[in-house]
């Protein structure tokens, strides 16, 4: 398990957030996770334009994003991601409600490595964030440094 892994997470509703939590735990995942109420404030702490944050030095990050709908917010947000030279190798899951073939293309194109539909049981919730656990087993994650 990469422990050394900080988890930003954008995900607007508590209880979604309480059951990711919650989830991850039972998962055994017990990273540190930094909770972003909307996709911009990620991406400000993420371009270090919030005046007080200046990313750590090679730190290893992973984004889950929630878009919940198709909105421009959501994409605009992985392509400036996707954009910058350091924040590109940040590993990027999408997590939705929104089920479409196209979205799930558009996402990809947008860079993001991982999509997943959110279900509507929390059983099902669950096990898939223990998904993301495995993501978190096997991947090797990169490093990002510091201020640009």
């Amino acid at each position: 398990m990469n422990k050394d892994v900080k988890i930003l997470v954008s995900e607007g509703d508590n209880e979604c957030f309480t059951l990711i939590t919650k989830s991850f735990h039972k998962a055994g995942i017990w990273n540190e996770i930094v909770r972003f109420a909307d996709k911009g404030e990620m991406l400000n702490y993420l371009l270090e334009k919030d005046g007080d944050f200046v990313r750590e030095e090679n730190k290893k990050y992973l984004l889950l994003i929630d878009v919940h709908k198709p909105d421009l917010n959501g994409f605009s947000v992985l392509e400036k991601i996707k954009e910058d030279k350091e924040l590109r190798k940040i590993p990027v899951i999408i997590l939705t409600n929104y089920d479409n073939g196209e979205f799930v293309e558009r996402c990809h194109s947008f860079g993001c490595n991982l999509f997943l539909v959110k279900p509507e049981e929390p059983e099902e919730f669950m096990e898939s964030v223990k998904k993301i656990g495995l993501f978190l087993s096997v991947v090797r994650f990169p490093r990002i440094n510091g201020v640009k």
